[in-house]
Protein backbone atom coordinates (compact mmCIF):
# COMPACT_ATOMS: atom_id res chain seq x y z
CA UNK A 1 0.00 0.00 0.00
CA UNK A 2 1.31 3.43 -0.95
CA UNK A 3 2.55 5.82 1.74
CA UNK A 4 -0.12 8.38 0.86
CA UNK A 5 -2.91 5.86 1.44
CA UNK A 6 -1.47 4.70 4.78
CA UNK A 7 -1.02 8.31 5.86
CA UNK A 8 -4.63 9.10 4.95
CA UNK A 9 -5.88 6.11 6.94
CA UNK A 10 -3.77 7.07 9.94
CA UNK A 11 -4.97 10.67 9.74
CA UNK A 12 -8.54 9.36 9.81
CA UNK A 13 -7.72 7.20 12.83
CA UNK A 14 -6.10 10.13 14.62
CA UNK A 15 -9.11 12.32 13.94
CA UNK A 16 -11.67 9.77 15.16
CA UNK A 17 -10.33 8.73 18.54
CA UNK A 18 -11.45 10.25 21.79
CA UNK A 19 -12.28 10.10 25.47
CA UNK A 20 -15.69 8.49 25.67
CA UNK A 21 -18.00 9.50 28.49
CA UNK A 22 -20.41 6.73 29.43
CA UNK A 23 -22.35 5.92 32.57
CA UNK A 24 -21.27 3.12 34.90
CA UNK A 25 -23.59 0.70 33.08
CA UNK A 26 -21.72 1.36 29.83
CA UNK A 27 -18.43 0.59 31.50
CA UNK A 28 -19.85 -2.54 33.15
CA UNK A 29 -21.05 -3.92 29.82
CA UNK A 30 -17.69 -3.16 28.23
CA UNK A 31 -15.82 -4.87 31.08
CA UNK A 32 -18.03 -7.93 30.62
CA UNK A 33 -17.22 -7.97 26.92
CA UNK A 34 -13.49 -7.83 27.67
CA UNK A 35 -13.73 -10.77 30.06
CA UNK A 36 -15.56 -12.76 27.39
CA UNK A 37 -12.84 -11.84 24.91
CA UNK A 38 -10.07 -13.00 27.27
CA UNK A 39 -11.85 -16.31 27.83
CA UNK A 40 -12.19 -16.81 24.08
CA UNK A 41 -8.53 -15.93 23.49
CA UNK A 42 -7.42 -18.42 26.14
CA UNK A 43 -9.57 -21.16 24.63
CA UNK A 44 -8.45 -20.34 21.11
CA UNK A 45 -4.73 -20.77 21.69
CA UNK A 46 -3.86 -17.13 22.37
CA UNK A 47 -2.97 -17.39 26.09
CA UNK A 48 -1.33 -14.60 28.01
CA UNK A 49 2.25 -15.69 28.76
CA UNK A 50 2.51 -16.82 32.39
CA UNK A 51 5.32 -14.37 33.04
CA UNK A 52 4.77 -11.69 30.43
CA UNK A 53 7.87 -9.66 31.28
CA UNK A 54 10.05 -12.70 30.64
CA UNK A 55 7.92 -14.41 28.02
CA UNK A 56 10.39 -13.76 25.23
CA UNK A 57 14.11 -14.16 25.11
CA UNK A 58 16.53 -11.29 24.52
CA UNK A 59 16.07 -11.66 20.77
CA UNK A 60 12.28 -11.83 21.02
CA UNK A 61 12.10 -15.44 19.85
CA UNK A 62 9.81 -16.71 22.61
CA UNK A 63 6.17 -17.18 21.67
CA UNK A 64 4.41 -17.68 25.00
CA UNK A 65 2.94 -21.04 23.98
CA UNK A 66 3.63 -24.58 25.14
CA UNK A 67 3.97 -27.47 22.69
CA UNK A 68 0.41 -28.63 23.21
CA UNK A 69 -1.17 -25.21 22.77
CA UNK A 70 0.84 -23.67 19.96
CA UNK A 71 -1.14 -21.38 17.61
CA UNK A 72 -0.82 -23.83 14.72
CA UNK A 73 -2.34 -26.72 16.68
CA UNK A 74 -5.15 -24.93 18.51
CA UNK A 75 -8.62 -24.94 16.99
CA UNK A 76 -10.04 -21.41 17.06
CA UNK A 77 -13.42 -21.32 18.86
CA UNK A 78 -16.51 -19.83 17.29
CA UNK A 79 -16.28 -16.83 19.60
CA UNK A 80 -13.13 -15.56 17.89
CA UNK A 81 -14.20 -13.59 14.78
CA UNK A 82 -12.38 -13.62 11.47
CA UNK A 83 -11.07 -10.07 12.00
CA UNK A 84 -9.38 -10.96 15.29
CA UNK A 85 -5.70 -10.05 14.89
CA UNK A 86 -4.03 -10.90 18.19
CA UNK A 87 -3.65 -10.29 21.91
CA UNK A 88 -1.86 -7.24 23.30
CA UNK A 89 -0.18 -7.43 26.72
CA UNK A 90 1.53 -4.62 28.60
CA UNK A 91 2.77 -5.99 31.94
CA UNK A 92 3.62 -2.57 33.39
CA UNK A 93 -0.01 -1.40 33.20
CA UNK A 94 -1.77 -4.77 33.46
CA UNK A 95 -3.13 -4.36 29.92
CA UNK A 96 -4.57 -7.50 28.28
CA UNK A 97 -6.64 -6.70 25.18
CA UNK A 98 -7.81 -8.28 21.94
CA UNK A 99 -6.68 -6.48 18.80
CA UNK A 100 -8.84 -6.36 15.69
CA UNK A 101 -7.93 -5.86 12.05
CA UNK A 102 -10.79 -3.93 10.42
CA UNK A 103 -11.46 -4.11 6.68
CA UNK A 104 -9.92 -1.40 4.52
CA UNK A 105 -13.36 -0.17 3.44
CA UNK A 106 -14.46 0.27 7.08
CA UNK A 107 -11.34 1.33 9.01
CA UNK A 108 -13.35 2.61 12.00
CA UNK A 109 -15.44 -0.54 12.37
CA UNK A 110 -14.16 -1.21 15.89
CA UNK A 111 -14.10 2.36 17.12
CA UNK A 112 -17.30 1.78 19.09
CA UNK A 113 -17.59 -2.01 18.87
CA UNK A 114 -16.11 -4.81 20.92
CA UNK A 115 -14.42 -7.94 19.56
CA UNK A 116 -17.80 -9.54 18.81
CA UNK A 117 -19.18 -6.50 17.00
CA UNK A 118 -21.42 -5.30 19.83
CA UNK A 119 -21.71 -1.63 20.74
CA UNK A 120 -19.14 -0.87 23.43
CA UNK A 121 -18.06 2.15 25.45
CA UNK A 122 -14.49 0.95 25.09
CA UNK A 123 -14.53 0.03 21.43
CA UNK A 124 -11.59 -2.21 20.53
CA UNK A 125 -7.91 -1.78 19.94
CA UNK A 126 -7.49 -2.02 16.18
CA UNK A 127 -4.73 -1.92 13.59
CA UNK A 128 -4.60 1.00 11.20
CA UNK A 129 -5.53 -0.53 7.82
CA UNK A 130 -2.45 -0.80 5.66
CA UNK A 131 -0.24 -1.77 8.60
CA UNK A 132 0.27 -5.38 9.63
CA UNK A 133 2.97 -7.81 10.78
CA UNK A 134 4.92 -7.23 7.56
CA UNK A 135 5.01 -3.44 8.02
CA UNK A 136 8.06 -1.56 9.26
CA UNK A 137 5.74 -0.08 11.88
CA UNK A 138 2.51 -1.76 12.99
CA UNK A 139 0.14 0.93 14.29
CA UNK A 140 -2.55 0.15 16.87
CA UNK A 141 -5.21 2.64 17.99
CA UNK A 142 -7.21 2.51 21.23
CA UNK A 143 -9.38 4.83 23.29
CA UNK A 144 -8.02 6.80 26.24
CA UNK A 145 -10.74 6.05 28.79
CA UNK A 146 -11.23 8.21 31.86
CA UNK A 147 -11.12 5.11 34.12
CA UNK A 148 -7.70 4.07 32.75
CA UNK A 149 -9.05 1.24 30.61
CA UNK A 150 -7.92 0.41 27.07
CA UNK A 151 -5.02 2.79 26.25
CA UNK A 152 -5.79 5.09 29.17
CA UNK A 153 -2.48 4.31 30.92
CA UNK A 154 0.04 3.99 28.10
CA UNK A 155 1.37 7.45 28.93
CA UNK A 156 2.81 5.89 32.12
CA UNK A 157 5.18 3.64 30.16
CA UNK A 158 8.88 4.37 30.43
CA UNK A 159 12.09 3.43 28.64
CA UNK A 160 12.31 -0.31 27.99
CA UNK A 161 8.82 -1.24 29.21
CA UNK A 162 7.77 -4.43 27.46
CA UNK A 163 4.82 -4.64 25.08
CA UNK A 164 3.88 -8.13 23.88
CA UNK A 165 1.76 -9.00 20.86
CA UNK A 166 0.56 -12.61 20.53
CA UNK A 167 -0.75 -13.72 17.12
CA UNK A 168 -1.32 -17.01 15.33
CA UNK A 169 2.19 -16.56 13.90
CA UNK A 170 3.82 -16.43 17.34
CA UNK A 171 4.75 -13.67 19.75
CA UNK A 172 6.60 -10.43 19.22
CA UNK A 173 8.08 -8.59 22.17
CA UNK A 174 8.77 -4.87 21.94
CA UNK A 175 10.39 -2.29 24.24
CA UNK A 176 9.27 1.32 24.61
CA UNK A 177 11.75 3.71 22.97
CA UNK A 178 9.85 7.02 22.66
CA UNK A 179 6.69 8.83 23.75
CA UNK A 180 5.48 11.93 21.91
CA UNK A 181 2.37 13.76 20.79
CA UNK A 182 1.14 14.60 17.31
CA UNK A 183 -1.86 16.27 15.70
CA UNK A 184 -3.47 15.40 12.35
CA UNK A 185 -2.21 18.75 11.04
CA UNK A 186 1.42 17.62 11.52
CA UNK A 187 1.25 15.52 8.38
CA UNK A 188 5.01 15.10 7.93
CA UNK A 189 5.29 13.44 11.33
CA UNK A 190 2.17 11.33 10.71
CA UNK A 191 3.62 10.17 7.41
CA UNK A 192 6.94 9.36 9.09
CA UNK A 193 5.18 6.89 11.41
CA UNK A 194 5.42 4.35 8.61
CA UNK A 195 9.19 4.25 9.39
CA UNK A 196 10.06 3.02 5.93
CA UNK A 197 13.21 5.07 5.57
CA UNK A 198 16.06 6.64 7.48
CA UNK A 199 14.48 10.03 6.81
CA UNK A 200 11.28 8.88 8.55
CA UNK A 201 13.32 7.86 11.58
CA UNK A 202 15.08 11.21 11.72
CA UNK A 203 11.74 13.04 11.42
CA UNK A 204 10.22 11.07 14.31
CA UNK A 205 13.32 11.43 16.50
CA UNK A 206 13.34 15.21 16.08
CA UNK A 207 9.61 15.43 16.78
CA UNK A 208 9.87 13.17 19.86
CA UNK A 209 12.66 15.33 21.30
CA UNK A 210 10.46 18.39 20.80
CA UNK A 211 7.13 17.08 22.13
CA UNK A 212 7.96 14.16 24.43
CA UNK A 213 10.70 11.70 25.34
CA UNK A 214 13.19 10.02 23.01
CA UNK A 215 15.11 7.12 24.55
CA UNK A 216 16.52 5.67 21.31
CA UNK A 217 16.45 6.69 17.67
CA UNK A 218 14.66 4.50 15.11
CA UNK A 219 17.04 2.79 12.70
CA UNK A 220 16.33 1.25 9.27
CA UNK A 221 15.77 -2.48 9.13
CA UNK A 222 14.09 -2.92 12.52
CA UNK A 223 10.41 -3.53 13.18
CA UNK A 224 8.36 -1.17 15.33
CA UNK A 225 5.01 -0.93 17.06
CA UNK A 226 3.17 2.36 17.61
CA UNK A 227 0.38 2.62 20.20
CA UNK A 228 -1.85 5.63 19.48
CA UNK A 229 -4.46 7.24 21.74
CA UNK A 230 -5.90 10.63 22.64
CA UNK A 231 -4.10 13.38 24.51
CA UNK A 232 -5.82 16.58 25.50
CA UNK A 233 -3.24 19.35 25.74
CA UNK A 234 -3.96 20.57 22.21
CA UNK A 235 -7.09 20.15 20.03
CA UNK A 236 -6.97 16.84 18.19
CA UNK A 237 -3.73 15.84 19.89
CA UNK A 238 -2.75 12.17 20.05
CA UNK A 239 -0.19 10.39 22.19
CA UNK A 240 2.11 7.94 20.41
CA UNK A 241 4.14 5.34 22.28
CA UNK A 242 6.76 3.98 19.89
CA UNK A 243 8.29 0.58 20.62
CA UNK A 244 11.06 -1.40 18.94
CA UNK A 245 11.08 -5.17 18.51
CA UNK A 246 13.60 -7.04 20.65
Amino acid sequence: MKKAVITALLLAALASGGLLLFGESGYAESEKGLEEARTAMDAGGFPAPGNAEGAASQNGAGNGFGKEDSPGEAAAPEKIPAEFFGRLLIPRTGTDLPVMQPPKDDPEKYLHRDMNGRESAYGSVYAVPGTDLSSSCLMLCGHHMKNGAMFGRIGELEDGARVIFVTENGTRTYAVMALFTVTPEEEETVRALSLRSEKDGEQLAAHAQKTGKLYRRPVPGKRYLALVTCEYKRPGERLVVLCEEL
